[in-house]
């Protein structure tokens, strides 16, 4: 049934600003929600990594999730989110040194 609401134009300027928050809300949780579960995922990495048996188990670890930060970052950068791209550079900077650590140690142990 047609009411002629949309003719009105207080009501569609009025409806489009009820759903623009809407959808802004919306976005920013699942943004939120992202982040989260990134940092999650990177704290689990770290402690893979730190545990490491092997050199190459270091290395390969790191590696797949250095790929992955990377195209996060250079997905932020492209978004213009350059607070979330310099978060994620640092990440990605902790969790090389934490390899380099745990390879040193483990050629240290080693050559021990």
């Amino acid at each position: 049934m047609f009411l002629g609401l949309y003719d009105d134009l207080t009501y569609r300027q009025e409806n489009d600003a009820e759903f623009a928050l809407k959808n802004a809300s919306e976005k920013a949780e699942g943004v939120t929600r992202m982040r989260e579960e990134l940092d999650e995922h990177l704290a689990k990495v770290a402690e893979t990594l730190k545990g490491a048996v092997t050199a190459n188990e270091a290395t390969k670890v790191h590696g797949s999730v250095a790929r992955e930060i990377e195209a996060h970052r250079k997905a932020a950068d492209g978004k213009g989110d350059k607070e979330f791209a310099q978060y994620l550079a640092g990440r990605l900077r902790r969790l090389t040194a934490l390899k380099d650590e745990r390879i040193a140690a483990l050629t240290e142990e080693k050559a021990s």
